[in-house]
């Protein structure tokens, strides 16, 4: 699911089929080969190269990622002009 704002831009919720998708394009997999090749792996490491492993785990955190508050106040001060 995407929210269009006023200025046109589109930002991509974690977890949804638009994250998944944008995903695939740099990682080359999708979402469920990701898992079936993290747990492949924890069985049985030598069966998937460790590069295709960083890979499925970096696009799985990538997936359930959420953005987080540091910080509530801006780090400028607005002054009258």
């Amino acid at each position: 699911m995407t929210k269009e704002t006023k200025n046109e831009t589109m930002r991509i919720l974690p977890g949804t089929p638009e994250m998944e998708a944008f995903l695939q394009a740099g990682y080359s997999m999708d979402i469920e080969e990701a898992k079936r090749i993290v747990k492949e792996h924890d069985t049985n490491p030598s069966s998937v190269p460790y590069d295709v492993f960083k890979n499925a785990k970096a696009m799985i955190a990538a997936y359930n990622a959420t953005p987080k508050v540091i910080s509530k106040t801006p780090g400028w001060k607005r002054e009258p002009v």
